[in-house]
């Protein structure tokens, strides 16, 4: 394993350039609960809408459904390199818009506004750089290090909340509380911009465009070989000879959208919800249960990034994609039904969950980190040939962001 980690270190630096995209997705989709949560909000504003939560997460879900759709066409015209360089334009913009914001009632306008601008980024993120990746790995690896995007979309998910819990404990007052909220995302996308400037375009892109000899050196590059390898040479062969399996494209693309719905509503959003810290023995006098929600969810969180890298980097490659979904879809489903046991038996009804129901939320997270966590996509960007891989996986994106 360590052998081929030094093999590949190339496209892990690939994978680790463009899913910075994801994890700023991961950051963008939870830590704006920083700001509406937040006094100042309010002192600058007036009157706090009740609905300014559910606004924020719809112009950003518009957004991503907006960028996803666009950036397949652009990605198949310029490649995806350059695809994502573009569209990190538009996330800068749009945090830019909520970093100018200050007082009175264009406040809320550029919160929003500022949303959808980077929704439609971060649409564009999700949908070419797993694409990207993808192409750029080789098979015996390629699912380890396209299911990289599960733990930075965890990642991202862990820093907002921690973002969220200090603004939740510090209380600034003033624009300051969204100017370091938002502000904190321009340095890893300038990251990724500078990043984008050392990696090279996928071979299978370069190909499809029927420019071979680039292909070739990019492969050979990106394999730390010479493109004279007989390894290089072969594997440039497949890839050019490649026909994928006889299934029309619009039943992948079925698959696509339906295997990445079943995976929005897998449950992960009620147990990372009501995975408290009742494992710790406070009560509920001892903590208030916004301190209950982001610390329990940051635990749920660090459970499933430390579970997901291990399953990556351990089992991934050994079982076939549908049978881990299969195994992971079983155990997922074994706490939650004892979990409605118990709320039957006990008659239970407590908002923060009790130790034992803590520990089946926990290994539910595992379950789900070992299978429906990153093999979905995994599988998603390995059933499509290059000519189509970034509309199959855009329509999957564009799909989540919908529902």
């Amino acid at each position: 394993m360590i052998s081929d980690l030094f093999k590949n270190i190339r496209v892990y630096c690939v994978a680790v350039v463009v899913y910075i995209g994801v994890f700023l997705y991961g950051y963008t989709s939870n830590v704006w609960a920083a700001v509406t949560r937040s006094a100042a909000l309010g002192t600058r504003i007036g009157a706090v809408p009740l609905l300014i939560d559910d606004n924020m997460v719809a112009a950003l879900h518009g957004g991503v459904l907006f960028g996803a759709i666009c950036s397949a066409p652009i990605s198949a015209k310029l490649g995806r390199k350059w695809t994502i360089a573009i569209f990190s334009a538009f996330f800068c913009i749009g945090t830019i818009i909520q970093l100018a914001a200050d007082r009175g009632a264009s406040v809320l306008n550029m919160l929003y506004v500022g949303e959808g601008v980077k929704g439609i980024g971060a649409g564009a993120f999700l949908a070419v750089a797993p694409a990207y990746v993808s192409e750029c790995s080789p098979k015996e690896v390629r699912g380890r290090i396209v299911g990289l995007y599960e733990v930075a979309m965890r990642l991202g998910h862990t820093v907002s909340t921690l973002t969220i819990y200090g603004m939740e404990v510090h209380q600034p007052l003033g624009p300051i509380v969204w100017r370091v909220t938002y502000g904190t995302l321009l340095a890893p996308t300038c990251i990724m911009i500078l990043g984008l400037l050392f990696i090279p375009e996928s071979p299978r892109f370069l190909l499809s465009k029927e420019k071979g000899e680039n292909a070739l050196v990019n492969l050979a590059y990106l394999r730390h070989s010479s493109i004279d390898d007989l390894a290089i040479q072969t594997e440039f062969f497949n890839i050019h000879i490649h026909n994928p399996p006889k299934t029309t494209n619009f039943v992948r693309i079925m698959l696509a959208v339906i295997l990445t719905l079943l995976q929005t509503f897998d449950g992960r959003d009620f147990a990372a919800s009501y995975a408290g810290l009742a494992m710790l023995a406070r009560s509920e006098s001892d903590w208030s249960l916004v301190d209950y929600h982001l610390v329990g969810y940051n635990v749920f969180n660090i459970i499933g990034l430390v579970s997901t890298v291990v399953f990556l980097f351990f089992a991934i490659e050994r079982v076939g994609r549908r049978w881990l979904l299969f195994w992971s879809a079983t155990w997922m489903s074994i706490p939650l039904f004892i979990m409605v046991v118990i709320r039957y038996v006990t008659a239970w009804n407590s908002i923060l969950p009790s130790p034992p129901t803590a520990i089946l939320l926990y290994l539910y997270c595992v379950a789900r980190s070992c299978g429906w966590g990153p093999v979905p996509i995994v599988y998603i960007s390995e059933i499509f040939p290059t000519q189509i891989r970034h509309y199959g996986i855009a329509a999957a994106v564009a799909s989540q962001a919908i529902f």
